[in-house]
């Protein structure tokens, strides 16, 4: 597990790399923590791929921490996804820390709250459920976590993941009763989506890590903003 704090004043940065060095050897975990000082010299590096987890302060000269969370989601890749976990002290700023899709948001003074975040991450990266797909005459099974959407073409229906584009002869509605439970939504009726893939989302539309943009149809607003809001409790 690839580990990033980034924290301007050593004193937390120090603190937090400790209580993450302590909670991954009591339980025999593999990991490796890169500390930095500035948001500056993370994003000089250029590659937020290298890391599995990205925890950020917000309040940090030059750019804050939800600035830095803005580039790391407009420039990583879509087969790589890092939590984003916010670790700060400024607790009026929540609620804009949240639109940037965090895994979590810990106060400095409830470190303790990283231990379970760091262990969930940790089986959520070691334990990718998988789906079975059939395809023409065989059965091929695909990562979840791997699977950014569902569109439905014609008879088919098109299954994009990270690696590449499958064709299966099925329903939509089938494929929504399957997955709705492992945090897939449903912007219209012809898509679904893998909600851990979605990078911006309002009233109309909503953008995934790939750049690619769906509307929001009328009829499953509501659905979508509620099975979304459900999925951020989960993740948490």
């Amino acid at each position: 597990m690839r580990i990033a704090i980034v924290d301007d004043e050593s004193l937390y940065l120090e603190e937090i790399q400790k209580r993450i060095t302590d909670v991954c050897n009591q339980y025999n975990l593999e990991y490796k923590i890169e500390c930095y000082k500035s948001p500056m010299l993370i994003i000089d590096e250029d590659d937020f791929s290298a890391f599995d987890i990205v925890l950020l302060d917000i309040d940090m000269p030059g750019m804050n921490g939800i600035e830095l969370a803005k580039q790391i989601n407009r420039t990583r890749r879509s087969e790589t996804l890092p939590y984003i976990i916010f670790v700060s002290a400024m607790d009026n700023l929540v609620f804009d820390a949240l639109k940037q899709f965090p895994y979590s948001f810990v106060r400095k003074t409830h470190l303790e709250e990283l231990d379970k975040c760091v262990l969930n991450i940790y089986k959520k990266l070691k334990n990718s459920p998988v789906y079975a797909l059939k395809i023409g005459r065989t059965t091929k099974l695909i990562e979840l976590s791997k699977t950014i959407y569902l569109e439905k073409q014609g008879n088919y229906v098109d299954i994009i993941t990270t690696e590449e584009i499958l064709h299966e002869r099925s329903l939509i509605d089938d494929k929504y009763k399957d997955l709705a439970q492992f945090g897939f939504v449903r912007p219209h009726v012809g898509a679904i989506v893998n909600a851990n893939y979605i990078t911006d989302i309002n009233s109309n539309y909503l953008r995934l890590s790939n750049g690619k943009e769906m509307s929001i149809s009328r009829t499953y607003k509501k659905e979508i903003k509620a099975k979304y809001q459900e999925w951020l409790v989960k993740m948490k």
